[in-house]
């Protein structure tokens, strides 16, 4: 199964440098998208601050785009991207450039990202969409074919970031059963709590049978009923 979605596949990660990363969508392609960030985050001069993290965050899937753009204009043409850009317009009929240009302008990276990790002891949360797109997110963020039933159930919870661990928990267990029922979310579940620590990858502590079976018995009295 090349989806990130199916059960039995690995959707944690590490950027290194106090990041984790959750993915979802098409395997191979995220873990492509991971690399590009793992190298981008080991090339910075400059250290990650609150002022310059977004910015530094858009940049690997631009570099993603732009390679599936050259290996799409390839497939097509035989010919670099950068031909394409240069001489295309010229060299090409009208028709088969516009259509090329389009399905270039449409590239989907056929995975999301959501990357948390800390700046000096804050917590940052962003994801990164199918279009390239990166958002900054405040108390929580969701990804994958669960995300909006996840979002609404965090949302109708009123999860926040002033929440302690334990009731952000179970907002997230909540959340993430109720989203069980889109296509693709897999029942088995894993919780995962990070903690800064200076200088050093963030702390992460990968919650076992105890934990869950507590959520899941506040789950099943608290959580959504059949009519």
């Amino acid at each position: 199964n090349d989806f990130a979605g199916a059960e039995n596949a690995i959707k944690l990660d590490s950027l290194g440098y106090g990041w984790m990363v959750l993915l979802s969508g098409t395997v191979a392609n995220a873990r492509r998208l991971i690399s590009i960030y793992q190298e981008h985050l080991a090339s910075l001069i400059e250290p990650l601050t609150m002022g310059n993290v977004h910015a530094v965050m858009s940049v690997p899937p631009k570099l993603y785009k732009e390679e599936l753009a050259e290996e799409f204009v390839w497939s097509r043409l035989a010919r670099s991207y950068e031909w394409f850009l240069n001489e295309g317009n010229t060299k090409l009929p009208d028709g088969v450039y516009s259509q090329i240009l389009f399905d270039v302008q449409n590239i989907n990276l056929q995975c999301d990202l959501l990357l948390a990790g800390f700046i000096n002891g804050a917590d940052c949360l962003l994801t990164v969409e199918r279009d390239g797109t990166v958002r900054d997110h405040d108390s929580f963020a969701t990804v994958g074919s669960g995300a909006t039933v996840a979002e609404c159930a965090l949302y109708q919870r009123g999860c926040a970031r002033w929440m302690g661990v334990l009731e952000a928990a179970y907002c997230v267990y909540e959340a993430k059963r109720l989203s069980e029922i889109a296509p693709g979310v897999g029942r088995e579940t894993s919780l995962v709590v990070l903690e800064p620590i200076e200088g050093k990858q963030p702390l992460v502590k990968l919650s076992g049978g105890k934990e869950l079976k507590f959520l899941d018995q506040h789950y099943k009295r608290m959580g959504l009923r059949p009519f």
